[in-house]
C-alpha cells in the first residue's frame, strides 16, 4: 500500500515538472496541453504507473522506484561536484555522498541480480529508453530551432 501511495504522490510532482519542461521547450509540446482538469504529463505518467502496477509485482515496482531514486540522488550529487567552486560547497561531503550513492546502487544491483534479475532487466531497459528518448528529443529540438 505504501508503494502505491508513493507512486500517487510522485505523479503530482511529475505534473509540474513535465509541464514546466514543456513550457521551457525541453519536452515535446504534447506534455503542455491540458487534458480536462489535468495536464497531459500527469495522464501519461499515471498510465505508465498503472501499467507497471498491473503487470509487475509490487516488489518489482518498489525495487524499480528505489533504484530510480538512488540513480537520481547520484546524478544530483555528481552535478553538485561540478558546482563546488562556483557555490563554495564542501568537497569532502559531496564526494562522500557520491560514494554512498554509488555503493547503494552497487548493493541494489548485486541483490537484484540474485533475487530478481528481471527487475534489473526492466530497470536497464527503462534507462536505455530514457537516454534514447532524450537523444531523439535533442535532435528534434535542434531541427525545430533551425527552422
Amino acid at each position: 500500500m505504501s508503494t502505491v501511495t508513493c507512486l500517487n504522490g510522485g505523479l503530482f510532482g511529475v505534473t509540474s515538472i513535465t509541464f514546466t519542461l514543456a513550457v521551457n521547450g525541453q519536452l515535446p509540446q504534447l506534455f503542455k496541453r491540458e487534458v480536462r482538469a489535468s495536464t497531459r504529463g500527469l495522464t501519461i505518467s499515471a498510465l505508465l504507473a498503472l501499467l507497471m502496477v498491473n503487470f509487475l509485482t509490487l516488489t518489482t515496482v518498489a525495487s524499480l522506484g528505489s533504484a530510480t531514486s538512488l540513480l537520481v540522488y547520484f546524478l544530483v550529487n555528481v552535478g553538485a561536484l561540478r558546482l563546488i567552486r562556483k557555490k563554495g560547497l564542501d568537497r569532502i561531503l559531496i564526494m562522500a555522498s557520491v560514494a554512498a550513492c554509488l555503493f547503494a546502487i552497487l548493493v541494489w544491483i548485486l541483490y537484484t541480480l540474485k533475487t530478481s534479475p528481471h527487475s534489473l532487466t526492466i530497470f536497464f531497459s527503462f534507462l536505455i529508453i530514457a537516454f534514447v528518448s532524450e537523444g531523439l528529443l535533442q535532435i528534434y529540438r535542434k531541427k525545430r530551432l533551425s527552422d
